[in-house]
């Protein structure tokens, strides 16, 4: 399964904002990316932003994960 490391980050009127940051195969290598790059963050401060790894949809393997799938079909 394939895991992409985003960063969330709380914007002052509520809303969410949502950066894909880079794709990993195995979890812990992801795992290990954020909690490094969170380090810098909260070492400024900064906490209204957070690294998180997300599975990948297996159905969608092979895609580019920026792509935007309108439908599944069944």
């Amino acid at each position: 399964m394939d895991w992409i490391l985003v960063l969330i980050t709380l914007l002052s009127n509520g809303e969410y904002k949502v950066i894909t940051e880079k794709s990993f195969d195995y979890y812990p290598s992801c795992q290990i990316s954020a909690e490094g790059r969170q380090l810098f963050l909260t070492a400024e401060g900064i906490h209204h932003k957070q690294y998180v790894c997300i599975a990948m949809n297996p159905y969608t393997k092979g895609k580019d994960h920026n792509e935007r799938e309108d439908s599944i079909s069944n």
